[in-house]
């Protein structure tokens, strides 16, 4: 009966390590992807931004901005 326990108990560790293993390599995928989405976020944001002040640009003869979307700005 002793040797069960062990038996039992070894079985369960090993099972709870495989599980910890896997957790661990999910917290690395969801880590990774937030990393990416982070700087995707970074590259729509510098966009904007570029659009922005592309859009409060004086017109070459000065007399108004840049027309965005057919309308002036």
């Amino acid at each position: 009966m002793h040797k069960s326990v062990n038996k039992s108990i070894r079985v369960r560790i090993e099972e709870k390590r495989k599980q910890i293993a896997t957790q661990t390599q999910l917290i690395c995928q969801l880590i990774k992807l937030q990393n990416q989405n982070r700087a995707e976020l970074e590259e729509l944001l510098q966009e904007e931004r570029t659009q922005k002040a592309l859009t409060k640009l004086p017109c070459p003869d000065g007399t108004a901005t840049v027309p965005v979307n057919g309308k002036e700005a």
